[in-house]
């Protein structure tokens, strides 16, 4: 799936579980974080332990869900990750616009210091 990703397809949703063969899922975690933000990642575990949920939020998790998973969390996922995806339009856009702000504040400077 990383490969994929770093590829540069990309998915509305990733669903990793904690503990994958050959590999630990929050190294997956972080690697997809560190790829691409916009995506929501829920992170899987049949472990309830406290420490790995909050790891895994720490390490940029949207959410955490328990193994294994109930219909009704399934179906709230949808819902979830269209909220998501709003959310990361709306901040790519932010941080459109205020870059564009700064160009134009450090290109006026630039104009006044010369």
């Amino acid at each position: 799936a990383l490969e994929i990703i770093r590829g540069g397809r990309r998915f509305p949703l990733v669903l990793c579980d904690v503990h994958l063969p050959g590999i630990n899922g929050v190294a997956v975690l972080k690697e997809l974080r560190r790829l691409v933000n916009d995506m929501a990642v829920v992170m899987m575990s049949s472990s309830d332990h406290v420490a790995i949920v909050e790891q895994c939020v720490v390490e940029g998790a949207d959410s955490y869900m328990f193994k294994p998973p109930r219909p009704q969390e399934i179906e709230g996922l949808w819902g979830f990750v269209a909220r998501r995806r709003q959310q990361a339009i709306g901040e790519n856009q932010i941080n459109a616009s205020l870059t564009q702000c700064i160009r134009l504040c450090e290109a006026e400077a630039g104009k006044l210091l010369r």
